[in-house]
């Protein structure tokens, strides 16, 4: 087993290697009269959250779910910028990004795969779309509403693949009061952000509103030692724009506008502890490289461009709300990669290509104060995932002879269709006492093809079989709750998600692996106690997991499969506090245990008697070999995650100061099925001040990461010389950003 906590004894120290990531904070949110960031009222009550996480507007603590929900303000003040930031202050929840995807764990359930043709066991929807790869660049949190994180299966109401849990970010809506916003700031590593939000009526009935925001990191956390260009940075630029027509009190339409573009960096070098070396002779071993740094003979960016238009339209009828969201996304996803890691040209791949995805939705769901809620729905889900002709392996040493002195071009393409029906409904059976039940029935269909060419778009060498795969599944709900008292509310629950069956298009393979079943078993209580000054909220929790998809690199391929059963089991407590008109403060804790209950032949790039310098090519073993994973711990599943924080407002004659304090503790977690690469546990430091002379302008200092941690966001063995690469942990990061409101 190697650990990385020792990495100073591993890598040079001095420099910026001891200075970790950025998350670097804009928002165009406007700037209101200081208040408390903890959701606490001017009378020193904590606020009464309102969320959507069964499709109706609901009271956070009357909803038998287990919810994390973050408002827009509380997002600004504590610093919360981008999904790194999110999941630090969600406990339980792990979220990284990767090749310029994001990655969501929640509960110890998710997969790293961040290839076209897969899609996180984590649903991620923008304002009611459901998004199947989500680009770094649209997950900056500016100019938001509120972000709501939900654990456990949302296999009823919720769309596509929520077998572990679902993220919904809710944006701004336009305003027919006319406002503008904004922010501009400059922090380490010469990083410019700026962002900026205007809305305003244009008639009686028609409103509109328009964000744009921005971030170019001039210096990268690292460099390519051989190239002397940045390394590990990122880009990304984003404007959204919405038109809100409302004919008449009864109907509401929404037509959005979207795009985003984002380019990082994120290929790092070895992972501490263990060893690479070449594909070609001479066979030595690579020398340590700062943390940061990189000795690629060529620079590998990740480029995606996004671009997305989203029609709602709701009407209030006498009986009941009729809602339709009809969404269309189209991504462009490019990557280049030092396939060997290392100074040789010796392996390259260039790959990506088009995403197109298409979702039409139809609720309708009864009013507001029924004796009887429900809702009843139709969900439709089309998208194509396509790595072109462009997507090119090859050797330029041509120390890979399989590849051919042009490369070998390589091209998957796959189509899914999703149809599902679903309805929920909640009766109170005896006052205080309430019953939920639901059902979802979902028909997927995936068809898979692809080709391998000479380099290019030269000769045919292969035309691969075509593939398809077909799936009914029926997932449930059931829950009851009690409400013991005004501000105490008891529950349990039992639901089924799922996560459909993917082909690997990296390359592609006609076999796709099996869907992922997680059934969840819950019991909870939620209470605001001391006049609304303390809230109280935990829960316990049993997954098990049918056949969880795991994900696999081997020559910069990308290989899925299944391992035979799993289960995550654990406990988790939140709490928010008032403590004076001035401070209030919040704690989170949770402990989850997530192990492989069979998993009898894991793959594993180690030798029986590993040692930490290997024979030559040195590396990790080609090809792997297979293990029995049972009892190990699932990837990224730390067991001990804790969250605490406090805001503090001082209010003068020369203007109003807000503090605000969050330290995060992960426990640690293994990158692989294998548990042989582990993150050991770190502490997250973050803090920002910020000064308003007046209520319509300020000034933020903030700070990321100020103990200067280092930690791996995502590593994955590779068959042969590359050995373990990662992709590093951003260093302490601080700044100064201006905002203003009018």
């Amino acid at each position: 087993m190697i650990k990385s906590k020792d990495l100073t004894s591993i890598l040079p120290i001095g420099g910026q290697c001891l200075i970790g990531p950025v998350a670097f904070l804009t928002f165009g949110a406007s700037l209101c009269a200081p208040a408390l960031a903890q959701d606490v009222t001017e009378g020193g009550q904590l606020q009464d959250i309102i969320v959507t996480a069964q499709k109706r507007e609901q009271s956070l603590q009357k909803v038998p779910v287990t919810i994390a929900a973050i408002e827009g303000d509380s997002l600004v003040s504590r610093g919360i910028s981008n999904i790194e930031d999110l999941g630090r202050s969600v406990v339980g929840t792990q979220m990284t990004v990767s090749s310029g995807v994001v990655l969501p764990f929640v509960r110890g359930i998710g997969n790293t795969a961040t290839t076209a043709g897969n899609e996180s066991s984590v649903a991620v929807y923008v304002d009611g779309v459901y998004y199947s790869r989500l680009p770094s660049g649209v997950f900056q949190l500016r100019n938001v509403a509120r972000v709501e994180v939900l654990k456990g299966p949302q296999g009823t109401l919720f769309g596509r693949n929520a077998s572990a849990g679902l993220i919904h970010v809710i944006t701004q809506d336009p305003s027919h009061d006319a406002a503008l916003s904004g922010s501009i700031g400059y922090g380490r590593f010469n990083i410019l952000e700026g962002s900026l939000y205007a809305t305003a009526g244009l008639s009686e009935t028609i409103a509109a509103d328009i964000s744009i925001s921005g971030r170019n990191q001039g210096r990268g956390f690292g460099k390519n030692v051989l190239t002397g260009r940045k390394t590990n940075y990122f880009h990304d630029f984003g404007v959204r724009s919405k038109l809100l027509f409302e004919p008449t009190d009864t109907t509401r339409i929404m037509l959005t506008g979207l795009y985003s573009y984002g380019e990082s960096t994120a290929q790092g070098n070895t992972a501490p502890g263990t060893t690479r070396g070449y594909a070609s002779a001479p066979f030595v071993e690579n020398p340590r490289l700062a943390y940061w740094d990189q000795d690629n003979d060529f620079d590998s960016p990740q480029k995606s461009n996004l671009w997305g238009a989203t029609l709602s339209v709701e009407q209030e009828t006498s009986f009941a709300q009729l809602k339709s969201v009809t969404a269309y996304l189209k991504t462009v996803i490019r990557n280049n990669n030092d396939g060997d890691y290392g100074p040789r040209p010796d392996f390259a791949v260039f790959s990506g290509g088009p995403i197109k995805q298409f979702t039409q939705e139809l609720q309708l769901s009864s009013l507001s104060g029924s004796a009887l809620e429900w809702t009843l729905g139709a969900f439709y889900y089309n998208t194509t995932n396509e790595y072109d002709d462009k997507t090119l392996f090859f050797s330029p040493s041509g120390a890979l002879t399989n590849f051919g002195p042009t490369g070998l071009t390589a091209i998957g393409k796959s189509h899914a269709k999703s149809y599902a029906l679903y309805g929920q409904a909640t009766y109170e059976i005896v006052p205080n006492l309430r019953i939920t039940g639901g059902l979802r029935h979902t028909w997927d269909r995936t068809t898979a093809d692809g080709q391998f060419r000479v380099g290019g778009s030269g000769a045919l060498i292969a035309d691969l079989p075509n593939s398809s795969d077909k799936l009914n599944k029926l997932t449930y709900r059931g829950a009851i709750d009690f409400q013991a008292a005004p501000n105490i509310l008891l529950y349990g629950s039992a639901s089924r998600g799922y996560k459909a069956g993917v082909y690997n298009l990296l390359t592609y393979n006609p076999v796709p692996n099996k869907a992922e079943v997680v059934d969840a078993y819950e019991i909870g209580f939620k209470t605001d106690l001391l006049d609304r000054t303390l809230r109280l909220n935990g829960s316990l929790f049993w997954n098990d997991v049918t056949n969880p998809q795991v994900a696999l690199i081997q020559n910069a391929s990308v290989l899925f499969s299944n391992a035979d059963g799993a289960r995550s089991r654990g406990a988790e407590l939140e709490a928010q506090a008032v403590f004076s008109p001035a401070l209030s403060g919040r704690l989170g804790i949770a402990y989850t245990d997530s192990k492989y209950t069979a998993y009898p032949n894991a793959p594993s790039g180690t030798t029986p008697a590993f040692t930490a310098v290997l024979v030559p090519p040195y590396g990790s073993v080609a090809p792997f070999r297979s293990i029995d994973a049972k009892g190990n711990y699932q990837p990224f599943a730390p067991k001990w995650t804790v969250n605490a924080g406090f805001d503090y407002e001082l209010n003068t004659s020369v203007g109003d100061w807000l503090a605000s304090v969050d330290a995060f503790y992960n426990d640690g977690y293994f990158t692989e099925a294998d548990n042989f690469v582990e993150v050991d546990s770190f502490v997250i430091l973050n803090a920002q001040l910020k000064y308003m002379p007046t209520e319509h302008w300020g000034v933020r200092f903030w700070g990321k990461n100020l103990l200067g941690e280092k930690y791996i966001l995502r590593g994955s063995a590779q068959a042969g010389p590359q050995g373990w690469p990662f992709a590093p942990s951003a260093p302490t990061t601080y700044g100064i950003a201006i905002d203003f409101s009018f």
